[in-house]
């Protein structure tokens, strides 16, 4: 949530050029990143949690040792090529400019990835407060040094403020290993030794390798995007920096405020998987737990997608006044149909959870290249061929996000049982609508200030919405509480 709302001021500070350069580099950076870090976490998560369960320490400390070699090893590699590659990377963009942000960032790679096991090691033991301040440290860290740097560099160009921006990210993923790495010291107290195995370290990347292919498809598709959308506008005879601004608009602000309810929906399913993982160890029912976390993101995602739709003007002219008076209808008009990616991506990220929870790790995988493909498949010819432009990568985004979830929740449903009332569907839906019609009405006929107005109607809104759940019985507070404390005992049972 940080994270994303760290967008609004330095899209600001970059202006709209500024951030599509910031976008080329951090989508390719991410893959890297995510091929580690994405997989790695859920590996450790799920075998923490598996051996927890029978009380095996030792096997615990073995795998956060040799993850910690792996994860180092394959982070050095990636660090090394990215430095190497980074003029031929940029040239391939089509802003030569922003070589200097992936020579600036590459290290933070190093860092991140052993991070990443020991948060893996705490999810798995759920015990989350670690996970959290170290994730609120990063993000404290990067907006403070990020945006310092990105404003004190920006006299010297746009570049060069990119790269103050990515300072920010090299060392907020600094400290942030320094504190991880005192804590797990803190935490982990026993006296069982893990060994560094070579063969157990093989053994960890091929278990590992399908989580992490599934993980980096969506960053996949980000990096794709950063080659493909600026180089494919150019060719629709779109001048470079209008085409790096409309890139910049697209993924470096629209993207972000889309991502602020699926990173919440994101936590649920992070704090998910090792509950299940454990509960199938236990051969406990699990049909109470997965259809709760389903129906409470249907419940959060819901309003959300209506939400944005019905207030998009407001979130574009108050969030982002840095953009060009040209771009404002653009990236109003992306906002809105991007707003549906709330409920496909939310209602994914639980379908991954609970299928690897089941040690279903290709599933995901193959699903998401399909669309990934599709995506793809879509996008290019639409850019080409209509006058629709960058529009042309939402409505392609939209339709292969929304197979995806539809196909893993098909896949979810035949390895577990859903027990979702169909009432409990069509209510939200229902009061959705009529907060959206709401919202509509008090535009139209609010005449105060723009922030004036858009507090009454988000405040208006989310009570008209809950009001109807609640009037309607979908929503009770001991089943929300039944919810989250239907395993207690699970989260009772700590590392000795």
């Amino acid at each position: 949530m940080l994270g994303a709302l760290y967008r609004i001021p330095l899209s600001n500070i970059l202006g709209t050029e500024g951030i599509g350069l910031y976008q080329m580099v951090f989508p390719v950076y991410s893959l890297f990143l995510v091929a580690i870090t994405g997989g790695m976490p859920v590996y450790v998560a799920q075998k923490v949690s598996k051996f927890r369960a029978n009380n095996d320490n030792e096997s615990i400390n073995k795998v956060i040792k040799n993850s910690v070699v792996l994860s180092m090893i394959i982070a050095i590699i990636f660090c090394f090529v990215l430095i190497v590659f980074s003029m031929p990377l940029a040239y391939l963009q089509g802003n030569k400019n922003a070589y200097l942000g992936y020579i600036t960032v590459a290290i933070s790679i190093i860092f991140s990835a052993i991070t990443s096991v020991y948060k893996g090691y705490f999810q798995g033991m759920e015990v989350m407060s670690y996970n959290a301040g170290a994730t609120i440290i990063e993000q404290i860290i990067k907006l403070c040094v990020g945006l310092l740097g990105a404003i004190f560099l920006s006299r010297f160009g746009i570049i060069y403020a990119v790269c103050g921006a990515f300072a920010g990210v090299l060392a907020s993923e600094i400290i942030t290993f320094i504190f991880m790495f005192f804590m797990i010291k803190k935490f982990n107290t026993s006296n069982t030794k893990g060994y560094v195995n070579a063969v157990y370290v093989k053994k960890i990347f091929k278990q590992f390798l399908p989580i992490s292919l599934a993980s980096i498809i969506l960053p996949l598709s980000s990096c794709v995007d950063s080659f493909l959308v600026v180089n494919l506008l150019l060719y629709t005879k779109v001048d470079v920096s209008t085409a790096t601004s409309l890139f910049g608009i697209a993924t470096g602000m629209v993207a972000p405020m889309i991502n602020f309810p699926i990173l919440l929906c994101g936590t649920i399913s992070t704090a998910f998987l090792p509950t299940l993982v454990y509960m199938v160890e236990k051969k406990q029912p699990t049909k109470d737990i997965v259809s709760g976390t389903y129906f409470f993101v249907w419940l959060f995602s819901l309003p959300c997608v209506f939400g944005f739709i019905a207030i998009a003007p407001y979130i574009i002219n108050l969030f982002f006044p840095s953009i060009e008076s040209q771009f404002v209808q653009t990236a109003i008009i992306y906002l809105c149909i991007s707003s549906f990616n709330i409920i496909y991506l939310s209602i994914t990220q639980i379908s991954t959870s609970i299928l690897n929870g089941f040690g279903k790790f290709k599933l995901p995988f193959v699903i998401q290249t399909f669309a990934f493909i599709l995506k793809n498949v879509i996008f290019i010819p639409l850019v080409l061929t209509t006058k629709l432009g960058i529009i042309s990568l939402c409505v392609a985004t939209t339709i292969s996000e929304g197979l995806t979830c539809i196909l893993e929740l098909y896949l979810t449903r035949k390895n577990t049982l859903i027990n979702l009332k169909l009432k409990k569907i069509l209510v939200p839906l229902f009061s959705a609508i009529i907060m959206f019609i709401f919202a509509i009405v008090l535009n139209r006929y609010l005449h105060l200030n723009q922030y004036l107005n858009l507090c009454i109607i988000v405040f208006i809104s989310v009570i008209t919405y809950f009001g109807i759940c609640f009037a309607f019985g979908v929503i009770k507070i001991k089943e929300i509480k039944n919810m989250f404390n239907k395993n207690k005992s699970v989260n009772k049972i700590k590392y000795e």
